[in-house]
């Protein structure tokens, strides 16, 4: 975005806020709350495709906006309330230029039908948290939506809920039909669903720090709708075309990009590609696998479970027992764990899905950062099919994390780069914000992880820069729910906040504390487990020792099995009084080690269920034979909240004595 489009977006951001104010004024003569607000964010959406001069007409409307498939469909559902003359209102081009991202999804809601007592509760505290905060432009929209994620999930009236069930119920009425069917047919909107949907459907970049199996089946939902109404704006401009040139008349129709691929999902092993796949066959209520079963055969034997789970082992079931249900569901005997995969996916209304597409021939990308990354570093290939990407889904961002995070920020910065190669280019039909090179500021970024860490959430506001705002869902730990809750053996658990005054030098501080305060401890204990979470640190504290000329043994998720198993066996004897474990090897392998009787944590884990568990694995013969110690600084707020609670982490970070103590 050049200099003076940034300078009026800041104004648009600016006005905005007295938009809001000025609104609350004038609601005390004739309120409709609902409606006010679609109308504030309705302005500020004109006010930013003004700052656009070249672009297109209609092109953001036709492919946001979700069409019937034919003229003249009957109504899709009865709870699903149109309005007949909102419908005629919105039939004028004129009108259809001016829709917005967000209010474009909301169109079918009848005003008249909503009771306006049910939400006028909602609406007042919104703009009640709205106008007390001192909001910067870039914060607004994103801390407006929060708030009503938060007000609605958190202790909110029945009234609240069943007015967005009703807004939920209304965006998911512009969606194709025969996705509507499968869906109802399958499962029902949840409370979180009914939230979620709407910002979903309005093209928002949306960042979830929450994975369930609601909504790993409600973005697949919203990417096929997005994929089967661009295809059918494309084919009814195809006959457009046709018809026009037969007649002599020449027909613009902007409404693609540079390649056809619009949507990329990227997910960290075969096995989630597997259930990705079969979501979108549910959907799109496929009886069978495939039309070519060359194709659904391959599928199967490449990214399909394993059929001989029957015959393991006993002792090796009792194993896997012990490593937990949602370690098996990922990377278990049963499930494809390889984190090498790419395969191109294209949608169609009457043939259904096609797998093993050229990507150039896809509408659906589904691939792993590190398989995208080895295909952009091959001789001769380029990123042109990330050209025209209008949806990108990061799944399981907490595993990608764990993989190595730094392929996906290769992935994205790469999407919706200008092509090098227009042999795939139909330049007549491109749309004018990919020519303009502001393709990424039209793109819908949705990010979905079990937690949310300082590098997630980076890399979340570098690369989500659609001009539909930001949804953020993160979640607050009570003391209640906190992890620490979990640990069940009787040990004091120490946990010292260091000083540091930078991001980058958190490891250097580590390693002096470990060496001054930890190290001569050590020296007099036997069976001493160390957790470090970065494998950099690791290397820093293995060389430390090696230099102090101490005894230990390492397990970490680069060794062999059989260095592992001989490392196990001299810990528990206590041949080696000293054993360092890595954060990384805990999340692939989830061994249970034996023989500890001391704990450090040289960091905080990132998953919060890592805590407990490891932490039970202290020999608990009594209180005063065990002792645990894990160290933390000011930038691992995010997981020290997770374990500890909300309330004891924020007082923790703020206090000014640096030891705390917790006892089980």
């Amino acid at each position: 975005v050049d200099v003076d489009e940034e300078e009026a977006r800041n104004q648009i951001w600016d006005q905005t806020s007295r938009d809001l104010m000025e609104d609350e004024e004038e609601s005390e003569e004739e309120e409709q709350p609902l409606d006010s607000l679609m109308q504030i964010i309705s302005k500020r959406q004109k006010k930013a495709k003004a700052t656009d001069s070249s672009m297109s007409d209609d092109d953001e409307h036709d492919r946001l906006k979700s069409e019937e498939d034919e003229e003249g469909e009957e109504s899709i559902s009865s709870q699903i309330t149109v309005d007949p003359e909102k419908e005629d209102d919105h039939t004028s081009k004129d009108e259809e230029d001016t829709v917005d991202f967000f209010s474009s999804h909301f169109d079918r809601i009848d005003l008249a039908t909503l009771d306006s007592t049910k939400i006028q509760g909602l609406h007042s505290k919104i703009l009640t948290s709205f106008e007390k905060q001192n909001l910067e432009h870039e914060d607004q929209v994103d801390i407006l939506l929060s708030s009503i994620l938060h007000k609605t999930l958190h202790g909110s009236s029945s009234s609240d809920q069943d007015s967005w069930s009703r807004i939920c119920k209304s965006a998911f009425g512009t969606c194709r039909k025969v996705l509507i069917e499968n869906w109802k047919s399958k499962s029902k909107f949840d409370a979180l669903q009914n939230i979620l949907y709407p910002s979903l459907s309005s093209y928002a970049d949306l960042l979830v720090a929450h994975t369930s199996t609601k909504i790993r089946n409600l973005i697949p939902l919203h990417i096929l709708n997005h994929v089967l109404t661009t295809r059918q704006r494309i084919q009814r401009n195809d006959k457009k075309i046709s018809s026009g040139e037969e007649a002599g008349n020449h027909v613009e129709c902007r409404d693609q990009g540079y390649t056809r691929p619009s949507v990329i999902v990227l997910l960290p092993t075969k096995g989630l590609c597997w259930n990705f796949v079969q979501t979108l066959r549910t959907l799109m209520g496929l009886q069978k696998q495939s039309n070519n079963e060359e194709h659904e055969q391959r599928f199967s034997e490449e990214y399909g479970p394993d059929s001989n789970e029957e015959d393991q082992p006993t002792r090796r079931k009792v194993v896997l027992n012990q490593k937990g249900k949602e370690w098996n569901e990922i990377f278990g005997d049963s499930v494809n764990s390889s984190d090498d995969f790419k395969i191109g996916i294209s949608i169609a209304k009457v043939s259904g899905i096609k797998l093993y597409t050229n990507f150039f021939a896809s509408d659906i990308i589904v691939a792993s950062p590190i398989g995208l990354k080895i295909l952009l570093e091959e001789e001769n290939n380029t990123a042109d099919f990330l050209s025209s990407v209008e949806i990108c889904y990061v799944g399981r961002a907490d595993i990608l994390y764990m993989q190595n995070w730094d392929h996906v920020e290769t992935v994205l910065a790469q999407l919706n780069s200008q092509p090098k190669s227009m042999q795939h280019t139909d330049f007549s039909r491109v749309r004018q914000y990919f020519l303009n090179g502001n393709a990424c500021h039209w793109r819908q970024t949705i990010v979905e992880s079990d937690f949310i860490d300082p590098a997630i959430l980076a890399t979340f506001k570098r690369h989500a820069k659609s001009i539909a705002g930001q949804v953020r869902m993160i979640q607050r730990t009570q003391p209640e729910d906190s992890t620490v809750m979990r640990v069940v053996i009787p040990t004091r658990q120490v946990f010292t906040k260091l000083e540091c005054n930078s991001f980058a030098k958190q490891g250097e501080s580590r390693m002096l504390y470990f060496e001054e305060k930890i190290l001569p401890q050590l020296r007099n204990r036997a069976h001493a487990l160390i957790y470090i979470p970065s494998y950099f640190d690791f290397v820093s504290v293995r060389n430390l020792l090696i230099k102090k000329e101490l005894q230990f043994v390492s397990v970490t998720e680069y060794a062999r099995t059989s260095e592992v198993s001989r490392g196990r066996a001299r810990f528990i004897q206590g041949r080696k009084p000293i054993m360092l474990y890595t954060g990384r090897c805990h999340f692939f392998q989830r061994h249970h080690i034996k023989g500890a009787k001391h704990l450090v944590m040289l960091g905080l884990p990132e998953h919060s269920n890592f805590y407990p568990s490891i932490v039970n694995m202290l020999e608990n013969e009594s209180e005063d034979s065990t002792s645990c110690l894990a160290l933390f600084t000011k930038y691992e707020g995010m997981a020290l909240e997770r374990i500890v609670g909300r309330q004891h982490s924020q007082r923790m970070l703020q206090a000014k004595k640096n030891t705390f103590l917790f006892v089980s």
